[in-house]
């Protein structure tokens, strides 16, 4: 697919790379276990790069990659997004000397640019009730997205893993959840007794109220059946938050910051949240450590004499 659309742009050299272009985005998504939409963006990434140097007489290197950053910057990308075209392209030339196309990895050695520590948004403790008391659990659409936000928040998913849930990854005997996280990893989160009766009750009485369809295995469905799709639940939470008079700018993984924040500030150890999250790193959690401290600061800011 991306292979095709490079290859005729291309001269020689950078035809015989783009041939590889269709294995690589296999390698990604089937051994690495990316998800679909990262190795939907990686192949355009690639594609985009390969095309710039197009015209260069031979493999391109670490030069032309550089002026290809360069050039993303002053057409005012976004660091983050610069940050991951670089991930692209030096995966893609990694992928490479492992099928021994070339000999080293011209991209190895260069810095990603550095991205703004930015703190994610998330809610209050009070805006999460009047959010999750906003779906009508009198119809089985509301009793659906009662759950569903419950589970976002009381869990700490990732909207992909809460859509990805089926009933069998649901153990009402221990209140567990098996949850499959990036790169296919499966990781066990626990569930508290609010998400228990919601559960109950949508596995019971609510989800087979939904039309009939070849029936698919999730665990949440869409009006028609079919499995609930990531633009719907990002609808939904935007409706959500409208109803409950939250002005603030939220999407469905402002719960899951929530959740970690939340855990935080009542005195979780920051490994046990790194291991609910399914962080690979701790430094991914620390972010949270700073939602904290600014908590802090607000309050001590607000309410001490000297302050």
């Amino acid at each position: 697919m991306y292979g095709h659309k490079t290859r005729a742009a291309l001269g020689v050299d950078g035809a015989v790379l783009a041939q590889h272009l269709d294995a690589f985005i296999a390698h990604i998504a089937v051994e690495r276990g990316f998800s679909p939409h990262t190795v939907d963006a990686y192949g355009r990434d690639v594609t985009q790069f390969l095309g710039h140097v197009g015209e260069a007489v031979g493999p391109p290197g670490a030069d032309a990659i550089g002026d290809w950053m360069a050039e993303l910057a002053r057409v005012s990308l976004e660091p983050a997004t610069v940050a991951r075209k670089l991930a692209a392209v030096r995966g893609f030339f990694r992928f490479l000397v492992r099928e021994k196309v070339l000999r080293t990895n011209p991209a190895s050695g260069l810095k990603s640019p550095r991205k703004p520590r930015r703190l994610p948004a998330y809610l209050t403790p009070e805006e999460v009730d009047r959010l999750l008391a906003v779906p009508d659990p009198a119809t089985h659409l509301g009793q659906r997205d009662r759950t569903l936000l419950e589970l976002l928040y009381s869990c700490g998913l990732r909207v992909s893993e809460a859509l990805d849930l089926t009933s069998g990854d649901v153990d009402m005997s221990e209140l567990l959840l098996r949850v499959r996280g990036k790169g296919s990893k499966e990781r066990i989160v626990p569930f508290g007794e609010v998400a228990r009766e919601l559960l109950a009750t949508y596995l019971d009485q609510t989800r087979a109220s939904f039309p009939v369809q070849v029936r698919v295995p999730a665990l949440f469905l869409n009006a028609r059946g079919g499995r609930l799709s990531r633009v719907s639940c990002w609808k939904m939470v935007q409706r959500a938050c409208r109803a409950a008079g939250i002005l603030k700018s939220i999407s469905p993984h402002s719960l899951r910051h929530s959740f970690a924040t939340h855990l935080l500030d009542n005195g979780a150890d920051i490994r046990v949240v790194q291991e609910l999250l399914g962080h690979a790193h701790i430094g991914t959690t620390e972010i949270y450590t700073h939602l904290t401290r600014e908590s802090l600061r607000r309050v001590f800011l607000q309410c001490h004499p000297r302050a």
